[in-house]
């Protein structure tokens, strides 16, 4: 075979300079999406998404409310972040509140209502932690069952607004109101 059939059957063989060029382009913007996905995917296991919005829970944890604008969301199970100060547990119970053992204090021939916002409800602590969960025991003794009807977030209004929803249904002896003047 002479050099120049040799170069003749490569030529027949090779893609038009079109079809490299595309498949190359082609390379590079999946290579592309790759590093990019990539970087995402690194991202997102180092930074929660709740340290970059500046929102304290995951998704999903307040569902809308007609009259009080939002309320946490019954049966979330989830964290409370903040970075470099908590990363806690927190659950909400069916009843949208931040009590699991609600329906046993409920029982109580009297009932202690309590209202607030983050600080009630315990925002960056366990459950046992919260100072309602923690004023149960001794209460609970003199026959007295608490409600921590906290809702992170809330101002006054929406408090008592809130207070006088869960009074009709719990019917408490006595409410305080917890108040963060910060």
């Amino acid at each position: 075979m002479t050099k120049s059939s040799i170069a003749d059957q490569k030529g027949a063989q090779s893609n038009p300079p079109w079809k490299e060029w595309f498949f190359r382009i082609v390379f590079l913007i999946g290579m592309g999406l790759v590093v990019i996905l990539s970087i995402e995917a690194a991202l997102r296991v180092i930074y929660r998404e709740e340290a970059i919005n500046g929102n304290y829970w995951g998704r999903g944890a307040f569902v809308e409310d007609a009259v009080l604008g939002y309320r946490h969301a019954p049966n979330f199970r989830g964290y409370a972040y903040r970075k470099n100060e908590f990363d806690s547990f927190f659950a909400i119970s069916e009843d949208g509140l931040r009590q699991s053992n609600l329906k046993t204090q409920a029982t109580h021939n009297k009932l202690l209502l309590l209202l607030g916002d983050s600080f009630t409800i315990g925002l960056g602590v366990s459950e046992k932690d919260t100072f309602a969960y923690r004023i149960q025991a001794d209460l609970n003794h003199l026959g007295i069952g608490v409600i921590n009807g906290a809702q992170a977030g809330y101002g006054v209004e929406q408090e008592v607004v809130l207070g006088k929803i869960l009074a009709r249904e719990f019917k408490p002896a006595a409410i305080v109101l917890s108040l963060f003047l910060g």
